[in-house]
């Protein structure tokens, strides 16, 4: 009965492949007519995604360019508060200078 079984697999698989080499010259055209606008609509739906991601991207690079300008101006400011604070001590005289 296994063998049996086993022939019948065989057969069915040949049968099928023998189908499949007469039909595939009617079926190819048409499975690539229908193939073309699901590729043309994944090409598509990849550029918006990448020019949306470019998009983001740029507005992160100008986030953080504008947060870096603004550390910068925080620490001149800082250093030329503390340049200005150390030469005020230099030219005042200590508390225990008499005049």
């Amino acid at each position: 009965m296994a063998l049996s079984n086993g022939w019948k697999s065989t057969a069915t698989l040949v049968v099928g492949g023998l189908i499949g080499v007469v039909l595939a010259p009617a079926i190819a055209p048409t499975l690539g007519r229908m193939a073309r606008p699901a590729a043309k609509a994944g090409i598509k739906a990849g550029l918006v995604l990448f020019e949306r991601g470019r998009v983001a991207a740029a507005e992160i690079r100008e986030t953080v360019e504008d947060i870096t300008a603004e550390v910068q101006a925080e620490l001149h400011e800082e250093r030329a508060m503390h340049r200005s604070e150390t030469a005020e001590l230099q030219t005042s005289p200590g508390p225990d200078v008499v005049h």
